[in-house]
Formats: structure tokens, C-alpha cells, sequence
């Protein structure tokens, strides 16, 4: 795991965490770098700069752990409605 973040700034790291914590990164966005910049103090191609080479950074890291999943035996996706879901222990009265 430390070599994913291992060479992130603090600015960088930051600069993730907060794109994280408001919503940056939900399917529906729920913020701007813009606002998030302004909260922080800084301008929007600043803080924009440190999430994309953040980004940049943990992506390089990741791929070839995604390479090396995408290259395993394939298994096929299982159905959510086919999961077994655990029964319930019986207790007798």
C-alpha cells in the first residue's frame, strides 16, 4: 500500500482527500475544483494541478495491478441475486 502513496506531496495527498470528502468523485458531482479550491485559499488551476498529478501518480501506481487481475483466469461475474446469502443459525426454544 505505501508505494501507492508513497510519493505524494502533502499538497497533493490533500488535495485527494479533499476532492474525496465533498463529492468530487461521486456520479453525481456534487462539487467544483473551484469551490473546493476557494475553500482551501488557492486558485483553481493550483489546486487542479495537485489532484491531477495526484491522480496521475495513484493510477500509475495501480495499473499494473489492474493488468496482472485483467490477465488472471477469468472467472464469470456472479448475478447480486445469486450470492448465497448466510442463513440464520437456528435457536430452539
Amino acid at each position: 500500500m505505501n508505494s501507492l502513496f508513497a510519493d505524494l506531496t502533502s499538497k497533493q495527498m490533500g488535495a485527494i482527500l479533499k476532492a474525496h470528502r465533498y463529492g468530487y468523485y461521486t456520479s453525481t458531482r456534487h462539487i467544483t475544483t473551484e469551490n473546493i479550491a476557494k475553500g482551501v485559499g488557492i486558485s483553481r488551476l493550483t489546486y487542479e494541478e495537485h489532484l491531477r498529478k495526484a491522480e496521475n501518480q495513484i493510477m500509475n501506481a495501480l495499473v499494473p495491478y489492474l493488468q496482472l487481475f485483467a490477465s488472471s483466469e477469468k472467472r464469470p461475474p456472479v448475478e447480486p441475486s445469486l450470492k448465497k446469502v448466510p442463513e440464520a443459525p437456528k435457536v430452539e426454544s
